[in-house]
């Protein structure tokens, strides 16, 4: 009888290793599809977001996460950003991309999110590398096998490919502020592309404040 039950606890914690491993591997890639990973997130958020791809892609799947509840996670951010003093001077972008996005004028709101996204990640810098070198930082003070550790590596793979150089004669890149701001990319933007904006906005401008070394 022990022996048996030894064995059921052994293949619970097989089986949710294996889980935790398949969340972890999962939500790694996150970044690199434009939606790196809020820090204050927990692991049931996580779950949900993961187990969601299984159906669906990257953007639908965060879409409806920030849309459920009638929003709920949307109106936070836009009031969390508007309490936040580094978000002070870029207050009437804010104000009224939340109008915006209520009317769906997606189209308007890209380009002056990214110009606010622009501003939070290289604020203080002269050159990108020592905005990278400070996530690197803070990336370096977790431990390699924590939520925080991937939390930090989607941050740093998600400003890598929105401010990667591109070349323009090449195929136009999923999301690229160059191509972007330099009047290159289609216009034809949409509520997805609004969101993951405003998240890589709020995620970064929230690890930035709260430095982990």
């Amino acid at each position: 009888r022990i022996r048996e039950v030894g064995r059921q606890i052994a293949e619970a914690l097989h089986a949710t290793t294996n889980r935790i491993d398949h969340l972890l591997a999962e939500a790694a890639r996150f970044g690199e599809r434009g939606w790196p990973l809020n820090p204050d997130w927990d692991s049931a958020e996580l779950a949900w977001l993961v187990d969601a791809l299984d159906e669906a892609e990257c953007d639908d799947v965060f879409v409806a996460f920030y849309e459920a509840e009638d929003g709920a996670r949307i109106r936070h951010m836009f009031s969390d950003l508007a309490k936040r003093d580094s978000m002070n001077r870029w207050q009437p972008i804010i104000r009224q991309s939340e109008q915006a996005l209520e009317r769906d004028h997606h189209a308007l709101m890209v380009p002056a999110l990214l110009t606010v996204l622009e501003e939070r990640v290289f604020a203080g810098a002269t050159r990108s590398t020592k905005v990278k070198q400070e996530i690197k930082r803070n990336l370096q003070a977790q431990q390699s096998d924590s939520f925080s550790y991937m939390a930090w590596q989607t941050i740093l793979d998600y400003v890598n490919a929105l401010f990667a150089n591109s070349d323009f004669e090449a195929v136009e890149p999923h999301f690229n502020r160059h191509w972007i701001l330099h009047g290159r990319a289609s216009a034809e933007w949409k509520r997805a592309d609004v969101i993951r904006l405003l998240h890589g906005i709020h995620t970064i401008d929230l690890a930035l404040t709260k430095p982990a070394y």
